[in-house]
């Protein structure tokens, strides 16, 4: 996995806030069902956000565990 910026991991991070509040809404509303594919899509969606983000987190810790 790529090294991401300070800014590219909030950024990320701000993302799966977003993609959560919405996934929320959807279902506090009851406007729309969330089918099985697309659950799946947004599943791996907040996975890749979110694996860069603590990929990012981890290696922060360890340089500043090295100083």
């Amino acid at each position: 996995m790529q090294e991401i910026t300070l800014a590219e991991a909030s950024l990320k991070a701000q993302q799966v806030e977003v993609i959560s509040r919405m996934i929320e809404r959807m279902i506090e509303r009851n406007h729309e069902e969330i089918d099985d594919h697309d659950l799946s899509v947004i599943a791996g969606l907040i996975k890749q956000l979110s694996a860069n983000v603590a990929v990012w987190l981890m290696t922060e810790e360890e340089k500043r565990a090295e100083q």
